[in-house]
């Protein structure tokens, strides 16, 4: 039987797939992919099943797009452009019509690519308030020293 990790590892996989392969990347697209690997759903409740497969190969992709959007930390080695240092990726998340989508980079537009660089900024300046705010909860409840 197949197991959540193993659910996601074959979603992981056919999404770097697609990105080794210079492809735009759809949810709706990489669920179809993953359906199309398990197409053995027969018996009267089928179609109860074929739902909940559908809705939670979703759930499983959302979790995998999660995982791509920028955290500001190392990425691992696969997902690494070469060439480029510690950080940047061969893809990224990117909204698209209010819409997910991991895009290569070679793929991205200047706009897309300074977009995600403001984007990296905004979150470096929420952790240092994030930061700040924990300070001085700390000094407040444990005192200068603490």
């Amino acid at each position: 039987m197949l197991s959540q990790t193993e659910l996601i590892e074959e979603v992981e996989e056919l999404l770097l797939a697609r990105i080794e392969n210079g492809l735009i990347t759809d949810p709706q697209i990489l669920a179809q992919d993953v359906m199309d690997k398990h197409p053995d759903l027969r018996g009267a409740d089928s179609d109860f099943y074929e739902l909940c497969a559908w809705n939670h190969v979703r759930v499983c992709i959302r979790i995998v797009l999660r995982d791509h959007k920028l955290t500001g930390e190392k990425q691992s080695d696969n997902l690494l452009l070469p060439g480029w240092g510690e950080y940047i990726q061969k893809a990224y998340c990117i909204e698209v019509n209010e819409e997910p989508r991991i895009i290569p980079i070679e793929k991205m537009t200047p706009d897309q690519l300074r977009a995600k660089a403001s984007e990296l900024r905004q979150m470096a300046a929420g952790c240092y308030k994030h930061a700040d705010e924990l300070d001085r909860f700390r000094v407040q409840k444990f005192g200068e020293d603490a």
